[in-house]
This record gives C-alpha cells, sequence and structure tokens, in this order.
C-alpha cells in the first residue's frame, strides 16, 4: 500500500479499486492537477486501513470489487467518528437511472459512468470537490446560526431593560453586518435581507434618526428568519412520525412536546418514545436552542434538563413561563435530587423527575397526569427499559500530568456529589473525552504532551464535544494575552469557560462549576 505525498496544500483523494490497470489510468489522469495527490487501494480493507491514519478530502471508489464491495465501505465509513462526513464518489459501469439514483441515496456524494475521458476526470473531481466543500461551508453555517442566535436573542433582552446602550448595539452591528454578508454569499436571501435592514436601523439609531422601537422591531424580523433556518435544518426541526390514530383522540390536535437535554443517548430514546404515544416532538440539544424554539413554537409541555450549556433549564422554564400568556406545562429532568432543586421546581409551578434507573417512569408518570388522553399508551411504554445510561451524578474530567492534583480534586469533588475521571495530558484526555462524555473538563495549562490549548482545539472540532465546559488551571500565573486567547472563541464555539491559578482554596473553581453542574452544597 502506498503513502500520502508530503504535499499538505493539495487535495488528497483515495481511490478505491481491485484492478490494477484501472488504477493506473485514475492516477494519471488526476496526476494531470497538480493540486490533487492520489493514493490508491486495491481493496476496502485497505482502504479502511488508510482513512484511519489519515482522512482523504474524497474518496473514488469502484462499486463491484471482490469481498467487500464499494457500498459496504461507504457503510463502514458512516460508522467511524472520523471519516462519518466522508464524501464519496462512486465510479460504476451501471448506466440505468434506477441504480444510479440508489447508490446516491446511500449517500454518495456523486457517481462517475465508466468509461470516461482521462482528460476530463481531474476536472470532475475538482467539481466535486468544490460542491463537497460548499456543503460543508453551508453546514458549518448552520452552527454558526446558533451562536448568533444565542447572541440576538441576550441582545433583545438587555435592549428592553436599556434601549439606549450604545456598548450592546455595537456589539449587535458587528454581529448582523457578519451575518449579513455570509448568509448572502451562502444563499441565505431572507437572513441576509433581515440582517442588512437590522444593521442600517442600527447605524440610523446611534445617529439618532430613529426610534430603540425600530431597532427591537428589525432584531425580532432576524431572529425569526433565524429561527425559521435553524428549525428548517436537521435534527431541529425533526417532526418524528408516528401513527396517532390509537393514542390522541380523534379530532384533537398532537400535543407539541419540545424536550432539550445534552445527551444524546437520552435525548433520543424520550424523543422517539414521545413521539409513539402520539406527541408532536421537537427536540434540542442545549438551552439556547431550547429558548429559541420554545418561543417560536409555542410548545404544550417542554421536557428540560438542568445541566446543559449555554443556558441551564431553570433559567429557560422561567423565562418561558414568565413571558408566555400560553400555559405551557413543564417537566424538569435532573440527576440532583437534592431539596433546592425541588424547591425551585415547586417555586416555578414545574414537574420533577430524577435521572436513574427509573428515569422513564418517572417522566410518563408526568405525562399521564398532563394529557389524561394519552394515560394507557403512556402505562403500556413504561413497561419497557430505558437501555440506556442514565448518569444521576456529573462526571467530570481531570487533566493533568500531576496525579496529585487529580487525588486532591476528585476528593472534593466526590464530595460535592460528582464522579471523576482522570487523563494526563491533552492527547489521552480527548480520546477519553470522546469515550465517556464528561459534563465538564478541568484541563492543567502546561503539559507535555497535548496542553490546554491542543485539548481546546480538538473538543471545539469534534461536534458532539464542541460547547463542554473546559476550566483551565496553572500553576503559574497566566498573563492578560493568554487567558484572553483561551476564552477567545475556536471555530465559531466557545473558548475556555474560565481559568484558575491552582490552589488549595478551590471555591472559585467549584463555584464556576456548579454554575454548569449544579453540584451538591
Amino acid at each position: 500500500m502506498e503513502e500520502w505525498g508530503a504535499d499538505v496544500m493539495s487535495f488528497r483523494i483515495l481511490h478505491v479499486d481491485d484492478d490494477p490497470h484501472f488504477r493506473d489510468i485514475v492516477e494519471l489522469s488526476l496526476g494531470l492537477d497538480p493540486m490533487l495527490t492520489v493514493m490508491s487501494c486495491g481493496s476496502v480493507d485497505d482502504a479502511l486501513v488508510t482513512t484511519a491514519d489519515r482522512a482523504p478530502d474524497l474518496i473514488l471508489c469502484d462499486v463491484m470489487m471482490p469481498g467487500m464491495d464499494g457500498t459496504a465501505m461507504l457503510a463502514r465509513l458512516r460508522e467511524s467518528a472520523t471519516m462519518a462526513k466522508a464524501p464519496v464518489v462512486f465510479m460504476t459501469a451501471c448506466t440505468q437511472t434506477s441504480e444510479l439514483e440508489q447508490l446516491k441515496s446511500l449517500g454518495a456524494a456523486a457517481v462517475i459512468i465508466k468509461p470516461f475521458d482521462p482528460m476530463k476526470l481531474a476536472g470532475t473531481v475538482r467539481g466535486h470537490l468544490r460542491s463537497v466543500k460548499l456543503r460543508a461551508a453551508i453546514d458549518g453555517f448552520f452552527e454558526r446560526l446558533h451562536t448568533d442566535a444565542g447572541l440576538l436573542l441576550s441582545s433583545r433582552e438587555i435592549l428592553r431593560s436599556n434601549l439606549g446602550s450604545l456598548v450592546v448595539l455595537e456589539r449587535l452591528e458587528t454581529c448582523v453586518h457578519k451575518l449579513a454578508g455570509a448568509s448572502g454569499v451562502l444563499g441565505f436571501d431572507e437572513v441576509s435581507r433581515a440582517a442588512s435592514t437590522l444593521e442600517r436601523t442600527i447605524v440610523d439609531r446611534r445617529a439618532g434618526r430613529c426610534n430603540p422601537e425600530d431597532v427591537e422591531a428589525g432584531l425580532d424580523a432576524l431572529i425569526r428568519c433565524v429561527d425559521c433556518e435553524i428549525r428548517g435544518s436537521e435534527p431541529n426541526r425533526t417532526k418524528l412520525a408516528v401513527d396517532t390514530a390509537d393514542t390522541i383522540a380523534p379530532g384533537r390536535r398532537a400535543p407539541k412536546l419540545l424536550i432539550a437535554d445534552d445527551d444524546p443517548a437520552i435525548l433520543n430514546i424520550l424523543a422517539d418514545r414521545c413521539a409513539n404515544m402520539g406527541f408532536e416532538v421537537r427536540i434540542a440539544s442545549n438551552g439556547i436552542q431550547a429558548l429559541i424554539m420554545a418561543i417560536q413554537s409555542e410548545p404544550d409541555i417542554l421536557i428540560v434538563d438542568v445541566n446543559m450549556p449555554e443556558a441551564n433549564g431553570f433559567d429557560v422554564s422561567a423565562r418561558l413561563l414568565n413571558q408566555r400568556s400560553k400555559r405551557i406545562d413543564v417537566v424538569v429532568i435532573t440527576g440532583t435530587a437534592n431539596p433546592d432543586t425541588i424547591d425551585r421546581c415547586e417555586h416555578l409551578g414545574a414537574f420533577y423527575a430524577c435521572k436513574g434507573p427509573e428515569l422513564w417512569k418517572n417522566v410518563v408518570s408526568v405525562l399521564a397526569e398532563i394529557v389524561p388522553d394519552v394515560a394507557d399508551r403512556i402505562n403500556e411504554l413504561a413497561m419497557r427499559p430505558m437501555n440506556v445510561e442514565v448518569r444521576t451524578r456529573p462526571r467530570v474530567l481531570i487533566v493533568d500530568d500531576d496525579p496529585d492534583i487529580e487525588r486532591f480534586l476528585s476528593s472534593r469533588l466526590d464530595r460535592f456529589g460528582a464522579d471523576t475521571l482522570y487523563a494526563t495530558d491533552g492527547v489521552q484526555g480527548y480520546r477519553i473525552a470522546c469515550q465517556e462524555k464528561p459534563n465538564a473538563i478541568i484541563s492543567d495549562y502546561f503539559m507535555p504532551n497535548g496542553d490546554a490549548c491542543y485539548l481546546l482545539s480538538r473538543l471545539r472540532s469534534t461536534p458532539e464535544m464542541e460547547n463542554i465546559p473546559v476550566f483551565v488551571i496553572s500553576g503559574r500565573r497566566l498573563d492578560d494575552l493568554t487567558e484572553q486567547s483561551l476564552a477567545r472563541e475556536i471555530c465559531g464555539r466557545p473558548g475556555a469557560t474560565r481559568s484558575f491559578r491552582k490552589s488549595i482554596d478551590t471555591h472559585e473553581l467549584f463555584l464556576a462549576l456548579h454554575e454548569v453542574l449544579w453540584l451538591r452544597n
């Protein structure tokens, strides 16, 4: 098996075909383009080893091969965390429309028909690369929309309480200026127009040519456009299709249910089972996302986790219950079964369901009380086990090359009701974080094999880890420039949550942890 070339500026193309003559033709054809570096594999097994070592930018794969064929390879790639979104272009002699459509339906980026013009193959591949990059840019824009939506919502709250805040207007103007340009380039015309209009209104307001209410009206219009795009992208607008004939009384509208939890296993299983009961289900994976969706879609019931990134469940619930005239039933789920949590639920008028082995039974008993029409179906489904790990205590990953620091922090975290994991450096810490999905990370800044900056960059480039709170600790005082660099966003995702000096006094560190984990007092 060959090795990749050393040119890091070129696009890496992996070609998989069991015919050595055909591999030579493709390599010569693509070699006409100096920006394409080709590696050839004669089997899917060799190709899977290659992608594990270094991911290609695009894979050209024959469909019919002995042993594992091209479609089987695509399925294997989709199971890989690093290659799940790898663009695969099939090469086949098949010309029947139905078979070509079948290949595309499996997730192929495109299909190239054999035989082809060798002189044009490089141009064809470059065209597919441009399409892949554009789709990736659009996917990245959707991720950015979530971040911008949080800023827009927080700005609206501040403007309502202080309509003359020039600092907020300046920050908002910067955000909408960038949003107008990026959304226009990528074809999100409604967002671009709304952002451009709001930018002009802000300029007029700062010059005294319009009223504060004009800014708020423009901001609301932009928030609506952003929300439509967010809800129109999967998985947030996923309405789980179910047959409701035997669950909801004839003539009645299916109750709208919004479920918000940053644990994908719990989120998916609750969504699936509630959909089977006949609810119209939508899902959110963080607090800001839940707040936006709840404001716009007005669900009848909100099931919300307490400990979520960007905004905790209690803050989301309080805003909705205080602002909405329409009744909403809130079910708070959390692993911290302490009196303060229960008291807060009672104060809000919310139902409480403790996470643990009985989570599903706790949830369905509340739903049966809220919606008696589905009580029979609920009781039937309540007998099924969750088949998913439900944590009763938050989990904190400690990353430090000094095991004494780990023992010191672990002993204190245990007293506050948290479990701990341990890694000796950033490389190991990233691997453990991907496997165990901790609720928060405490990382030393200086480590010989992967420091805090390395760990942050790897986490923020991994979708499941992109919002996890990271607290940086250091035995040496970090200068202001370093602290600002740690807190700076990485690819539109949050940097370090806070940084602290290592000390026997963990009071401030644990106060900061309590804000995201609701540790036991």
